[in-house]
């Protein structure tokens, strides 16, 4: 059985995904993939612009 991605984040970076972010799996891949933690993507990086773009209102 292949490893759950939030796992893989969490022993790839120390830390464990934010529950006050999206659990979209695919961003959480995205971050492994780059081999950035959520909190070093650049600002032009696309799933940052989808999830926190100016235009989002909460």
């Amino acid at each position: 059985m292949a490893e759950d991605v939030f796992k893989q984040y969490e022993r790839k970076f120390g830390e464990t995904w934010p529950k006050l972010i999206t659990q979209d799996q695919s961003f959480v891949k995205h971050c492994i993939d780059k081999n950035l933690s959520i909190d070093d993507l650049p600002d032009d990086d696309p799933y940052i612009k989808k999830y926190y773009s100016e235009d989002i209102v909460y």
